[in-house]
């Protein structure tokens, strides 16, 4: 495959379809929010004939606000250059500051991190060239998009096909009044036991020819998960033997059954929608002629998680479209570590490589220092990435980015990637001479602990274009895991040294040692009377007995658990999950006995994790104790597919700055001043656990579903299962790319001689060298040769380069921690004297509903002296005559007279234009309906009022006469808001603010 042209956002506007390989970094959303300013300022495309897809909805959202913001700025750049015809080139927006998600965009949806640091960047090339060309509308269109924004199909791969299916009526396959389900396990599953059972009774003779429930549930999810995979063995097979044959007939059976289910039950899944739409357009030339003509932009996003359905999707509407539609594929096939969810990389190769497709690249890495990229390119060059057109592709880096380090307090800059090694003799090892696991996770988490120990002590990080430098936090440190299991040891061995460390989105809150609490809970609160249960029920955080305690509990001291327990669940049936678990916290002091333990804060993170799943109950169902364990059943059967939507999903323990431990597929777009991979040397690839391979003779991804059966020859099997475990190990190189691409300035890397180690990825781009260059011929071989551990790290400092300040290799330090732990420089000094901290008063636990009105009328008529009073100790109203959906007072207009124009209380003053028009929650929709219909900005905004709230009495009417209601709203919209908005008033703001 010929090398690719650089991309670059000036060139003339793609037409036709253009693949853009985004290596990391290279300013991936950037480039996409980029095309549509310009197709939008240029080519004049409204934007709602421009579709942006990308695949989860976080990246969805994302693109959404990238691509308002650019809008915004080239708006702003054009109205400069209207008002100033020399200042074209004068643009002072900037950049990418990184490309992809910053860890500040990823806080705010859900991920922890660390803010990036200002940097220096060169004038925006984007909006240097509108303002250099603009033409007489050009400015209009950028204006009339940023109005319409909310109209742009800027979504997700399976919202776009709802909505097409949508759109297609009767012509559309299936049910289109079907409920869309996440997530099928329960169902597969039930089919699947059924199945197993059925044929275990129609041939008890052939019983040990049936596959397990659980085998047979992991082949049909793999099946449905993956549209469009093609099975072996075919069911004409005469080389399969009767087992495999079985297996195959189940599997086929099984997902005829699930399909036959979900259209029973109303329901369809999201690879149903695409398969669905991919039928409906196969079998409608009209629908995709329409298509065309609504979409004259495609832009596709991470177009390396695409599998053979959507692919046919897009590639039906816009491949073969005329010459004035464009289809743009932005990915990056060495990011594509998301087959365990369909994706197939080999479906992106085709696309890219097919006939009349313009290649590009993405050549200028916008987040990593240039040694760092210096260091990555000696470590990876040469390397592929699970095929040949999988290639390592070095990036420059960006202006201002070439110099870039951190450094030590006196300015000597630090190593940009260190490659530690655990290895040698003090190492428990197997018989083979290879390090067992479990002491290679010792020794790593050890050296981690002290690895990260220094950087805190030493480790300062560029903070602006002017030298200026700041001492590195704990939040700047990431810790990248495979498996979220690898992370749990990390962060003991991270807090032992005083380091605070959190696991970020970690594994499923129903498996942690809260989940247990709560289940041991409920099940006594179903069966108060059982006292083993309520034996059980007492060593739980709601009571905190012991182990001796239960040994030497009595009848009457069991008997006093068994009453709370029949207490609480009469709460629960009379009032519901919520009012129990406020009775619960109120009553147990189950936080303070959570946080006298040793992780505190994770248990007690983890005990309100579940209450809030608990309260989630569905309405309808019956608060119980026994449905709240079906409850807990359900959500652990059926987590949601999309990790940004699973309930279930641990959440941070702190909101204290402290290392971010997640797995790779977390981290993806993500990005960290430092990160550390410590587990990638885990050898678990050399056995797939199923075969899926790229088929080389049909060019299909295969899923060969008897692979346990070794049909029809041995030799045949052990091809399939060689071509499957070449596909785990590129994507385990591909995982490891992901990992080792995050870090801005410093990137650690262990490794250690386990096990099968010499399958993996990292060996291969560790040991598969002719010296400093990777030799094809080792790295494609099934394993690595690796030297002998006293010689690993002078091996590696030779193939690296080491010693040059960029590239450091050492040996891991095996010792757990030594000298005083890590001390927060930034941290208060704790006082000397401390004393147990006594309530002198007993806190007000009366419930209560408020809204902001009742918190505004609470301050001014609360004060220090008495209700109504400067210093009021209490003005509550125990009536709850708040508690109603509308926070402004009666619904009913004229309930109750109102107070004198004026000032509160009825004190009179200048009268207020609205004074007389009675209030209510009616009267606030009906003003927000007016004001929301609105452009403050038009020349004659009294007129423009005036036609608003005439529409808007006709379906919202109230007491009041239009001339009144807009005469008032005038003299809202014309009064100065104060010091948030400058001072400026609402006739300021233009619609698009």
């Amino acid at each position: 495959m010929s090398t690719p042209r650089t991309f670059s956002l000036t060139d003339p506007l793609p037409h036709g379809v253009v693949a853009v390989q985004a290596s990391a970094g290279t300013g991936k959303t950037f480039a996409l929010a980029g095309l549509v300013l310009r197709y939008v300022a240029e080519a004049g495309v409204p934007i709602d004939q421009i579709l942006v897809v990308t695949f989860t909805r976080a990246a969805a959202a994302e693109l959404r606000v990238r691509v308002r913001s650019r809008l915004a700025e080239a708006a702003a750049a054009l109205r400069t250059v209207a008002h100033a015809p020399d200042a074209g080139e004068r643009t002072v927006a900037h950049a990418p500051d990184a490309g992809e998600r910053t860890v500040a965009h990823a806080r705010d949806a859900g991920h922890p991190g660390s803010v990036a640091e200002p940097v220096d960047r060169p004038p925006d090339e984007v909006l240097a060239l509108l303002a250099s060309t603009a033409r007489d509308g050009t400015l209009e269109r950028v204006e009339r998009a940023m109005a319409d924004i909310d109209a742009a199909t800027i979504t997700t791969i399976h919202s776009f096909a709802q909505q097409v299916l949508g759109t297609l009526g009767s012509a559309a396959p299936g049910d289109l009044d079907a409920a869309l389900v996440d997530d099928t396990r329960a169902l597969v599953a039930s089919v699947c036991a059924d199945l197993v059972a059925a044929a275990a009774v129609d041939d008890p003779a052939g019983v040990d020819l049936l596959p397990s429930v659980g085998d047979l549930e992991a082949a049909v999810a793999t099946v449905l998960g993956n549209p469009g995979i093609r099975l072996v063995p075919d069911l004409d097979d005469p080389g399969a033997t009767p087992a495999a044959a079985l297996r195959r007939r189940l599997v086929d059976l099984a997902v005829a059954q699930v399909h036959r289910r979900r259209r029973h039950a109303g329901t369809v899944s999201f690879d149903d929608v695409l398969t669905g739409l991919a039928e409906a357009l196969a079998a409608s030339p009209a629908a995709v002629d329409a298509l065309r003509r609504r979409y004259r932009v495609a832009l596709v996003d991470e177009f390396q998680d695409t599998d053979p359905v959507q692919w046919e999707i897009f590639e039906r509407l816009f491949a073969g479209a005329d010459a004035g539609t464009a289809l743009v594929l932005v990915g990056d096939p060495k990011q594509a570590i998301y087959g365990f969810r369909g994706a197939d990389v080999h479906t992106y190769l085709r696309a890219t490589a097919g006939p009349g497709v313009a290649r590009r690249t993405l050549a200028t890495n916008w987040r990593s220092d240039g040694a760092l990229l210096d260091a990555l390119g000696r470590l990876l060059a040469g390397a592929t990435f699970g095929s040949d057109d999988i290639a390592f592709a070095a990036v420059g880096p960006a202006p201002g980015n070439e110099h870039r380090r951190m450094t030590t307090p006196a300015g000597d800059p630090l190593p940009a990637l260190a490659v530690r090694v655990a290895a040698g003799a003090g190492l428990e090892q197997t018989l083979a001479g290879k390090v067992t696991t479990a002491a290679a996770d010792r020794a790593v988490a050890a050296d981690l602990a002290g690895h990260v120990h220094r950087l805190l002590d030493t480790a300062r990080l560029p903070a602006g274009a002017d030298g200026a430098t700041r001492a590195l936090r704990p939040a700047d440190v990431a810790v990248l895991v495979a498996r979220n299991a690898e992370g749990r040891d990390l962060q003991r061995a991270l807090r032992a040294r005083g380091i605070p460390a959190v696991i970020a989105r970690g594994d499923s809150v129903l498996d942690s040692e809260a989940a247990r609490h709560w289940r041991w809970l409920l099940a006594a609160l179903d069966q108060p009377a059982d006292p083993a249960r309520a034996r059980t029920a007492a060593q739980s955080c709601f009571f905190g007995w012991h182990l001796a305690d239960v040994a030497a509990a009595d009848d009457a001291a069991v008997g006093a658990v068994q009453e709370d327990l029949a207490r609480w669940a009469e709460l629960l049936a009379a009032r519901g999950t919520v009012e129990l678990c406020a009775h619960l916290w109120a009553e147990t002091q189950v936080a303070a006995r959570a946080l006298a333990t040793a992780d505190g804060d994770r248990l007690l993170t983890d005990l309100e994790h579940v209450a809030g799943l608990l309260r989630s109950l569905p309405a309808g169902r019956r608060p119980t104790a026994a449905t709240l364990l079906a409850l807990l059943d359900d959500l652990r059967a059926g987590p949601a597919p999309d990790p940004d939507q699973d309930v279930t999903a641990r959440r941070v323990e702190s909101e204290a700055q402290a290392v971010q431990i997640m797995t790779i597929h977390t981290a993806k777009g993500l990005e960290f001043p430092v990160v550390c991979v410590p587990t990638m040397w885990r050898g678990s690839l050399a056995a797939p656990r199923q075969v899926l391979f790229q088929d080389d003779a049909t060019g299909r991804r295969t899923f060969d579903v008897a692979s346990a059966e070794r049909w029809p020859t041995a030799a045949a099997a052990r091809r399939r299962r060689d071509l499957a475990t070449a596909g785990t190990v590129g994507e385990n190189l591909r995982l490891l790319y992901v990992a080792l691409t995050r870090a801005r300035h410093h990137t650690a890397l262990w490794w250690s001689p386990t096990k099968d180690g010499e399958a993996t990825g990292l060996a291969r781009v560790l040991f598969a060298r002719d010296g400093a260059a990777v030799d094809p011929h080792r790295f494609g071989a099934a394993r690595v040769a690796l030297p002998a551990d006293d010689e690993t790290v002078a091996f590696l400092a030779d193939a690296l380069g080491a010693g040059d300040g960029i590239v450091d290799v050492s040996p891991a330090r095996r010792r757990g921690p030594a000298g005083p732990p890590w001390r927060d420089p930034d941290a208060a000094a704790a006082p000397t004297d401390l004393r147990t901290a006594r309530l002198d008063r007993l806190p007000d636990r009366r419930a209560r509903r408020w809204s902001f009105t009742a918190i505004a009328d609470q301050a001014e008529a609360v004060g220090p002296g008495g209700p109504g009073e400067p210093g009021g100790e209490d003005a509550d109203d125990d009536s709850l005559g708040d508690a109603r959906a509308g926070d402004e007072g009666p619904d009913v207009p004229g309930d109750g007279a109102p107070a004198a124009a004026g000032t509160p209380g009825g004190a009179t003053s200048t009268p207020v234009p609205l004074g007389d028009v009675p209030g209510g929650a009616g009267f606030g929709e009906l003003v927000h309906q007016v004001l929301e219909r609105v452009d403050f900005a038009v020349a004659d905004l009294g007129q423009e009022l005036e036609r608003a709230v005439a529409e808007c009495l006709r379906w919202h009417p109230w007491p009041v006469d239009t001339v009144t209601l807009a005469t008032g709203l005038l003299a809202v919209v014309d009064t100065p808001a104060g010091a948030a908005l400058g001072g400026r008033a609402l006739r300021g703001l233009a619609r698009t603010d």
